[in-house]
């Protein structure tokens, strides 16, 4: 199976899904348009993601993902754990 990915590798130029930043920032817009979004932004749907991730991985990882150098962004933007979540975190961890 993953011999079948070896093509693959050599494909790659950096664009996970094939569209380079003008065809992806042009889709977007008409995308936008088309749901009478006027207020959304491409970087909306990043924090969006970064916020989620932020709730799975730690800090280093999620600094891994998304490229960003300075860790205090991280963690003042997409860290915002809720009490609850903490204490479930340390209730898991002593059980």
């Amino acid at each position: 199976m993953l011999k079948q990915l070896d093509p693959l590798k050599k494909e790659f130029d950096g664009n996970v899904f094939g569209v380079d930043a003008q065809s992806r920032d042009a889709l977007f817009r008409k995308a936008k348009t088309a749901a009478a979004l006027r207020d959304l932004h491409f970087h909306d749907a990043r924090r969006e993601a970064l916020t989620r991730l932020s709730k799975i991985f730690n800090v280093m990882e999620l600094a891994k993902i998304s490229g960003h150098r300075d860790l205090r962004i991280l963690q003042a933007v997409y860290y915002a754990p809720h009490a609850a979540d903490l204490a479930d975190k340390l209730h898991q961890a002593s059980t």
